[in-house]
């Protein structure tokens, strides 16, 4: 089964999705993996990643160093995204009970068009029919609460661009998170153990406890 957390920069959704990882990781074979990391490879049957040296993508989309303007960086994680989906996630999901990812492509889509519309029509072509999750848990944390959680970080490319950038990506979320039916909406305000508490009921078919 996979499982992915997402949300606006500062919601919770790393946090969340290591301790549901650790949850499950007490009954079940689980792997956990970043939607947006670079590209590995991997053994048959094995669920060791292999890095690949040349291909550090994701390093070179987020470093404000490197300087990549805004549809260069989406074309680079709308790749990683693709990849990971096509890839990666379907070998891990065939060696382990349960998938646990740190972002979506519900991310490609709000990140992208919050920079332009337009960029809806990338999201649509490069990862509008190979999401695999399960389930997807949408955090919806506000944007002031994401801030003042980032304030401290030196910040990537993105995290950099601003409390209107982040609205107009909530904002997104939403829509998207609403029209697909994977979703389910979690408070971000909320404790982390309640929050854990509801996902692994709902992962396990608990319906009743949720």
């Amino acid at each position: 089964m996979i499982l992915k957390f997402d949300g606006v920069d500062g919601c919770g959704k790393s946090t969340l999705t290591r301790a549901v990882a650790e949850s499950l990781s007490a009954r079940y074979q689980v792997a956990v993996v970043s939607e947006f990391t670079s590209p590995v490879l991997y053994a048959t049957g094995s669920a060791e990643p292999v890095p690949v040296a040349t291909l550090q993508i994701r390093e070179a989309a987020l470093d404000p160093a490197f300087d990549c303007d805004d549809v260069e960086r989406q074309l680079l994680l709308h790749f990683l995204s693709r990849r990971k989906n096509r890839v990666e996630i379907p070998h891990l999901d065939a060696l382990h009970d349960y998938v646990v990812v740190d972002r979506s492509t519900l991310s490609n889509y709000s990140y992208a068009a919050a920079i332009d519309p337009k960029l809806a029509a990338l999201s649509d072509l490069a990862v509008g029919d190979v999401e695999k999750a399960d389930q997807i848990f949408w955090i919806d944390t506000p944007v002031d609460v994401c801030m003042d959680r980032m304030k401290d970080r030196a910040g990537d490319a993105v995290e950099r661009k601003g409390r209107a950038y982040f609205e107009r990506v909530r904002e997104l979320f939403e829509r998207y998170a609403f029209a697909h039916e994977a979703t389910c909406t979690l408070d971000g305000r909320w404790e982390i153990p309640l929050l854990v508490e509801r996902v692994v009921a709902i992962a396990e078919g608990r319906t009743g406890d949720v």
